[in-house]
């Protein structure tokens, strides 16, 4: 009796070691993001990420769990509000092999910082962006296949602009994967993008408006070309 339950126990101890590999194959993504303080409550083209920090841009970093096969992966990161930029370069094929018929090409906008996907490192080197559906406000990102993935990477998506004209602050994007079962494991669902939105250069309140003319009163005439000309003096 006491030997068939060693033998039993062994044999459950080999079961576990054996599936090991497999149960613990997998990528752990993590997504970081310094949002921007604050933009203009009625910008058409809002940042997502603060410019003013270094190596801006929406970070994903997968960190490798164990050695394991890959099955290429959308990324898909939905934004509050329409997208107003676009990538310089895009595939119009999803991960699973999909060809978007109706994925037109279009323009890098801003030219000079268009949507892309910059410093891709290790496993996400080949990391591209499959399409943007800018009325959604997503950006469908593929993650590569691997037979035997040994190593992690990191990526950032930079210079994704938003409509936010409307909106309330805080403003948070939401980050999903096409599917769960492809050894890719997603830690982070939720990125901030914009901590507050404020009043433009254009807002100018009435008082203020009012106090800048009770500075400025007639004085005299001045002949300019034959026609009379007011001239004002700026009382302090």
């Amino acid at each position: 009796m006491k030997s068939s339950k060693w033998i039993l126990g062994l044999m459950v101890a080999v079961l576990v070691v054996a599936l090991a590999p497999s149960s613990f194959a997998q990528v752990n993504i993590q997504i970081f993001n310094t949002p921007s303080p604050q933009e203009i409550a009625t910008a058409r083209n809002a940042q997502t990420s603060d410019p003013a920090s270094v190596g801006n841009g929406i970070l994903v970093s997968g960190a490798l769990i164990a050695n394991s096969p890959l099955t290429a992966t959308s990324l898909i990161f939905t934004f509050p509000a329409v997208v107003t930029s676009s990538p310089n370069s895009y595939t119009c094929t999803l991960a699973d092999g999909t060809v978007l018929t109706n994925c037109t090409g279009v323009a890098p906008t801003p030219a000079a910082d268009p949507m892309r996907i910059d410093g891709a490192t290790g496993l996400f080197a080949s990391a591209t962006i499959a399409t943007v559906n800018y009325a959604a406000g997503t950006v469908n990102i593929t993650l590569p296949a691997a037979a035997n993935n040994t190593a992690s990477g990191t990526f950032r998506l930079v210079g994704t602009r938003i409509d936010v004209n409307g909106k309330a602050a805080p403003l948070n994007a939401t980050a999903t994967l096409s599917s769960s079962s492809n050894n890719y494991i997603l830690q982070t669902t939720t990125v901030p993008v914009i901590t507050a939105l404020g009043p433009g250069i254009g807002s100018v309140t009435a008082a203020l408006t009012e106090r800048i003319q009770t500075k400025v009163q007639p004085c005299c005439l001045q002949i300019k070309q034959g026609i009379p000309q007011q001239m004002t003096k700026h009382r302090s």
